[in-house]
């Protein structure tokens, strides 16, 4: 079968499909992990005579269990993937062939073995598959799902292991000539490499919006447990801004990006609460109008938008006083959430830089270190600055109740070296934190 012919042939097979998804950006169309391996198979076996001196019925059963791993722990970004994410998916397709009979699961095992190691022709027809058939479906998504870096990705991505033979370097220069079309009709323009464009940027009028209403929440401050204005100013802003369901909950309350046959449910936490200043009166002095409108900013940027997910936004109450987190975060259980994120302002970092850790954050909110090391290559990647906090910071965050049900981050975002501290008289969210905030957060929804 000619190259033309078979991506002609994927074409049809796409039509198909009523709900397209694309498996490699973290943009747009997501295509599933088990679509991704049907197409591969329909392609290895197409490709019998193309290579009479190849066992094809091997690299059939390569291309039908490469991403079993993948398909148990999510689907990565080949851009971030590391090597951890890899051990991670072997470990699982072992944990899963482990349930089968001793001689099947050990000839499944070395298969997935031959085909990691590339030693063996079959194994590399596999993998050259595997990405030429990533940027096949990539193309078919079409340009406004791309991030930026992917436009000099989808020319590069997959060029040496092509080589393998002269099919799939004709194959594989098909594949580049289409991206090439796709690109002069849809240029990057003045966008940075390595930026997410119109994705996650804030235009200005989108910032304003977002930066008047932390300003109108820092003049409402309210303490612990009495969000009743903030509660009201938000849900109004969401629900004159986006058409998200709003759900409230007495004391709190979220919004739901949901999307029909979405498998996975991400959720995305900022508190509400102000502290006592001078004279007992409440003033935010912790930042907690910035973190309320940054999340509100994000649900902003996701109208609209396909993520292949549902989005959770949690608005919760009484974190100074560690009440709020317990109780918000059954949400977690009810909603069956795969992921959450939370995040805090930091004076005496740099302005827009995310401050992480592996694992303990601050006092009992501990971090899953796969997720930190995902997301810091992301982060990098769109050229956000990103450090290592040196040590645990010592204050508490009731944000470790979620943790305890859930795998996630928590992370901070600088708010300028010479920003003074937190709950101090002088403090007062810097605005310029809400453009990086708003970047990460909607690069986690994408992921």
């Amino acid at each position: 079968m000619e190259p033309e012919k078979l991506i002609e042939f994927l074409r049809i097979l796409e039509k198909l499909k009523c709900n397209t998804r694309h498996n490699w950006t973290t943009s747009g169309r997501r295509e599933s992990v088990a679509e991704h391996s049907w197409r591969l198979v329909v392609m290895a076996f197409l490709l019998k005579d193309e290579f009479p001196e190849l066992d094809m019925d091997r690299v059939v059963d390569m291309c039908l269990i490469h991403d079993w791993g993948e398909a148990i722990t999510g689907d990565i970004p080949a851009f971030i993937k590391g090597g951890s994410d890899e051990e991670t998916e072997s470990a699982v397709l072992r944990t899963m062939t482990g349930s089968l009979p001793d001689e099947l699961a050990c000839r499944l095992n070395g298969l997935f073995d031959e085909m990691e190691a590339l030693q063996t022709k079959e194994a590399r027809l596999t993998k050259a598959l595997d990405k030429i058939e990533t940027l096949i479906q990539h193309n078919e998504a079409g340009a406004d799902t791309w991030l930026p870096l992917e436009y000099e990705l989808n020319l590069t991505y997959g060029d040496d292991i092509s080589n393998m033979s002269e099919y799939t370097r004709r194959l594989r220069d098909l594949v580049r000539q289409e991206s090439e079309r796709i690109i002069s009709e849809k240029p990057l323009g003045n966008k940075e490499c390595g930026s997410t464009g119109s994705h996650s940027a804030l235009d200005d009028e989108t910032f304003e919006k977002i930066k008047a209403l932390r300003r109108e929440l820092h003049k409402i401050p309210e303490l612990s447990g009495q969000e009743r204005r903030t509660m009201e100013m938000l849900k109004t802003f969401l629900r004159e801004h986006t058409s998200l369901s709003v759900t409230d909950r007495g004391s709190w309350f979220y919004a739901l990006h949901q999307e029909n046959g979405a498998e996975e449910t991400v959720v995305f936490r900022a508190d509400m609460d102000a502290i006592k200043g001078a004279g007992n009166i409440p003033y935010h002095g912790c930042g907690h109008d910035g973190h309320s409108a940054i999340l509100a900013g994000l649900c902003l940027l996701t109208e609209g938008r396909v993520f292949q997910k549902n989005l959770c936004f949690l608005f919760q109450p009484a974190e100074e006083t560690g009440e709020g987190g317990n109780p918000c975060s059954r949400l977690l259980e009810e909603l069956g959430a795969d992921r959450v994120y939370g995040y805090h302002n930091l004076p005496g970092y740099p302005l827009g830089t995310a401050v992480m850790r592996r694992e303990t954050f601050s006092c009992d909110t501990v971090n899953t270190p796969e997720i930190i090391d995902k997301s810091r290559m992301l982060f990098e990647q769109e050229g956000i600055p990103c450090l290592e906090a040196a040590a645990p910071f010592r204050w508490s965050e009731d944000f470790g109740w979620y943790l305890k049900k859930c795998r996630g981050m928590y992370f901070g975002i600088g708010a300028g070296e010479d920003c003074p501290d937190l709950h101090t008289p002088d403090y007062e969210f810097p605005d310029e934190v809400i453009r990086n905030a708003v970047r990460c957060l909607y690069l986690l929804a994408e992921i």
